[in-house]
């Protein structure tokens, strides 16, 4: 279970570092979903590639933990396991791992000094 937390609590980090550089909204909209200010991040060239790859593949195996999936859907944990032939765990502690990474990889970038203008 704290590979789970671990994966939830570093992409919600994630998500509000990606949503507080993307331009705001309206105060009569929501929040949008981690995909979607990924492709506005992405668009806006606020964040490396890399670091937004990272971000939508792991929000992809976090996300049947949040939201409830059908027994068929690929992303979730029993899925995984099935198409790896590995141990749960195993998977989670990568999980945890990469997400761990990712999100001090965005606590670094947001330190970055910003570009001079030209």
């Amino acid at each position: 279970m704290r590979h789970i937390a671990t994966l939830v609590l570093a992409l919600a980090y994630v998500e509000h570092v990606i949503n507080d550089a993307v331009p705001p909204l309206p105060p009569d909209r929501k929040t949008p979903p981690m995909a979607v200010a990924i492709k506005q991040a992405r668009a806006a060239g606020l964040f490396p590639d890399d670091l937004l790859d990272g971000a939508a593949v792991l929000s992809v195996f976090r996300n049947p933990f949040m939201h409830r999936r059908d027994q068929d859907d690929p992303d979730t944990l029993a899925r995984r396991v099935n198409s790896r032939r590995t141990h749960p765990t195993t998977i989670g502690e990568h999980d945890a791992m990469d997400a761990l990474i990712l999100m001090y990889d965005f606590f670094r970038w947001s330190f970055r000094a910003p570009p001079s203008p030209p």
